[in-house]
């Protein structure tokens, strides 16, 4: 699902890319001008995000439905539910979900990420 989302984001901007204006800048040593003439932008990356949004929301439903019901001291079960609307787990996603696209736009995809999971 993450591959293809990310594959389609690129064929997007692939086929909106003008090559002469691309290879006429790169000429002239105007990086930013060719990544300009590339029309990446945000937008391009969104099924991507939404991509790994439901792979994030996905793996928490499916580590709640395995784990073994917990019990609180007088033996009554306590209900657990996954909900990745909570605000730190929001807040999370969405500032890893810009460092994954900035660092696509800007740097290429060259530099790693590794963000903290939310407390």
């Amino acid at each position: 699902m993450l591959r293809t989302a990310f594959i389609e984001a690129i064929d997007d901007i692939r086929s909106n890319i003008v090559l002469r204006r691309v290879v006429e800048r790169l000429e002239r040593g105007d990086v930013n001008g060719a990544i300009a003439a590339m029309n990446l932008d945000e937008a391009a990356f969104r099924p991507r995000e939404e991509a790994i949004r439901q792979a994030y929301n996905g793996g928490g439903v499916a580590t709640v439905e395995q784990m073994p019901a917990p019990r609180d001291p007088s033996g009554f079960q306590v209900v657990l539910r996954w909900d990745a609307r909570n605000l730190t787990v929001e807040t999370w996603l969405r500032e890893l979900l810009a460092q994954l696209v900035t660092n696509l736009l800007i740097r290429s995809g060259d530099a790693p990420i590794s963000p903290r999971p939310p407390p």
